[in-house]
């Protein structure tokens, strides 16, 4: 009681009352200990307690001894009868749980010393904030045996891995042996595959040897019988009575002698470097560009006649639908005559019609009705064709930063869909065409005219090409 009161009386009077109610709701606060916290706690400690430590944990002891601090500390007491303990002292050697244990420092025994500077800091402080301390240490020890939890369970899937590629490895060897058989095969085949390779690559090596040898020789021995002849004819020229007069006569004249021997052979070398240089300029390549503009003129004309029998199919397809579309207006029915085997014949009686319009005519307006209908297929090409050139020229001013920074490329524009003159062309528009083409019929003379004028002057053409 004594060491209560000291303590009582050195705070201020007027916060006694305030630090009793602290004291009394420091008393009602329970501290928690997690599940994992208190096994350990339960096993760590000696055996001799069998009760729980209790949840409770009083701020100041009665007792008339001068006071080290507000807190609980353990009394070494001996009991009078009879008692045993078991032994800390590892089972086995090297156990794992012990070294775990061991390298964790909230499980092990703590001083008394250390217990006496812990509590005499309390006491320097409020009720309140030895609570909120002591909370902030329950949260720590919570947070220190969750991370222990995902150690330990980190270690056991480690443990599992491990197990499980032992466990792969061994099935591997096994189905490695039970495949040993098919593995020599394998082993044999590859050995001949690559034995043959290596024969060939070392037979070409040879070959290839061989012809640089033969070519090396045949130029060395070009170079001797040169030699051989000019030490021939010096031999016969420069005899014993003609040595001294020879010597006199090169020694003067040696030097203009190679200079024009160096003019001529360089002519020579050049007429024949230039001669070498005009048979292959005019043999080989003429005849590769006579052969690609053959092959390009063959392509060419392979699609203007496709082009030519496509084109015709589709008029007389149209000349039909405005036949049909003039007997709907004038309401008379094509009267069909005997069934001809000829099919030049029936092709005209189709493309007669009700009406008294030329087939020229016809043809005319049909084509008129063509380009406007692909008008703005053009004009969509055209917006294409320039979105794509703005794009490229971004792309290329971006380079640097698409190749480095990893910036994405500007998207190209999705292309028009070309389309079909068939669907676009409705039995209106041909209703529309022969109500037009009749009131146009003061000008169909002239659109005549207009297209003869048009076929003699590429019939003129091509006759005066012909006779070039």
């Amino acid at each position: 009681m004594d060491s209560a009161l000291s303590i009582r009386t050195d705070s201020p009077t007027r916060n006694i009352r305030s630090s009793c109610m602290q004291r009394n709701e420091a008393k009602s606060i329970s501290y928690e200990r997690p599940a994992s916290v208190k096994f350990l706690y339960m096993n760590i400690r000696n055996k001799s307690y069998v009760i729980a430590p209790s949840k409770k944990k009083f701020s100041h002891i009665s007792s008339t001894s001068e006071s080290v601090g507000p807190g609980k500390y353990n009394i070494n007491s001996h009991s009078r009868g009879p008692s045993h303990e078991f032994s800390k002292v590892p089972r086995f050697e090297k156990s794992a749980a012990y070294d775990y244990l061991a390298r964790v420092p909230s499980f092990g025994r703590i001083k008394l010393t250390e217990k006496i500077e812990y509590n005499k800091d309390l006491s320097r402080l409020t009720t309140k904030q030895q609570v909120q301390k002591r909370q902030k240490s329950s949260e720590l020890k919570k947070i220190k045996a969750e991370i222990i939890k995902i150690a330990h369970t980190n270690i056991l899937k480690h443990k599992k891995e491990v197990h499980e590629n032992k466990i792969k490895e061994k099935y591997k060897r096994i189905e490695y042996n039970q495949k040993l058989g098919e593995i020599k095969e394998i082993k044999k085949t590859w050995v001949t595959l690559k034995s043959a390779l290596g024969m060939i690559f070392i037979l070409k090596v040879f070959i290839k040897n061989k012809k640089n040898l033969r070519i090396r020789i045949f130029s060395m021995l070009k170079k001797f019988q040169q030699i051989a002849r000019c030490i021939g004819k010096m031999r016969l020229i420069l005899k014993n009575f003609r040595k001294n007069r020879a010597i006199k006569t090169l020694m003067l004249l040696f030097v203009p002698y190679m200079k024009s021997w160096l003019k001529t052979r360089k002519k020579k070398y050049m007429n024949l470097v230039a001669l070498n240089i005009e048979k292959v300029l005019s043999c080989s390549m003429l005849f590769n560009t006579i052969a690609k503009w053959h092959k390009t003129i063959l392509t060419m004309q392979r699609f203007i006649k496709k082009y030519l029998t496509l084109k015709k199919i589709l008029y007389d397809k149209l000349l039909n639908m405005w036949n049909e579309s003039e007997a709907v207006i004038f309401k008379k029915k094509l009267t069909k005559t005997k069934k001809r085997t000829i099919k030049s014949k029936t092709r005209v009686k189709k493309t007669l019609g009700v009406s008294t319009i030329p087939e020229e005519i016809k043809k005319h307006y049909i084509t008129k009705l063509i380009w406007t209908k692909l008008k703005d297929y053009l004009e969509q090409i055209k917006k294409y064709t320039e979105e794509c050139r703005e794009i490229d020229y971004a792309n290329k001013e971006q380079e640097f930063e698409i190749l480095i920074m990893n910036q994405e490329k500007v998207p190209y524009p999705q292309k028009p869909v070309k389309p079909r003159i068939l669907p676009l062309i409705t039995r209106d528009n041909f209703s529309e065409m022969i109500q037009t083409a009749e009131r146009e019929r003061n000008h169909w003379g002239v659109v005549i005219h207009a297209i003869n004028t048009k076929l003699q002057m590429s019939y003129i053409i091509k006759t005066q090409q012909e006779i070039e």
